[in-house]
């Protein structure tokens, strides 16, 4: 498995994984009282328990992990906050990057360059970087704008 080779890779080299958090460490799609409204329905989502086991055995194995994730809005940036403080307690505030794209302060620009753009200030000279994402696009475009990052698709952290 995927993670295997970054755990190994922590034992000689700082090593750091970010995470997406939607469709990769949580199911948007499911909310367990059925109600798909804008606001509060990422507090109700269901954790992906593979992929979370797997972020916390690298996090104990000495591998830093983080979370870039989108939204649109601020109020949805602290239910992430939230759900990430509930489901996930073992990441630093600091390792949590969440943009909502629709706010005043955000450039305009495609998600997989406004991904890289946010990630490329925590990019570290001698370190391994990988960023973790469920769609292909965001993948090729994170590749294309930084060649150093490992970019791997959520399905090789699948138990």
């Amino acid at each position: 498995m995927k993670y295997d080779e970054i755990i190994k890779t922590a034992k000689t080299k700082p090593t750091t994984v970010f995470f997406d958090l939607d469709g990769v460490l949580v199911d948007v799609n499911y909310s367990p009282d059925g109600v798909k409204d804008n606001k509060g329905m990422f507090i109700n989502s269901r954790p992906i328990q593979t992929v979370i086991k797997v972020a916390d055995k690298m996090h104990k194995a000495g591998v830093i992990i983080g979370i870039l994730s989108l939204c649109n809005y601020n109020h949805q940036k602290e239910e992430k906050f939230e759900w990430l403080a509930k489901h996930m307690p073992f990441i630093k505030k600091e390792n949590i990057i969440i943009i909502p794209k629709k706010e005043e302060n955000v450039p305009q620009m495609e998600k997989r360059f406004l991904k890289s753009t946010y990630l490329k200030g925590r990019i570290k000279e001698g370190e391994v970087f990988y960023f973790v994402e469920d769609t292909i696009e965001n993948l090729r475009g994170m590749t294309k704008e930084l060649s150093s990052v490992h970019c791997v698709h959520v399905s090789s952290f699948i138990l």
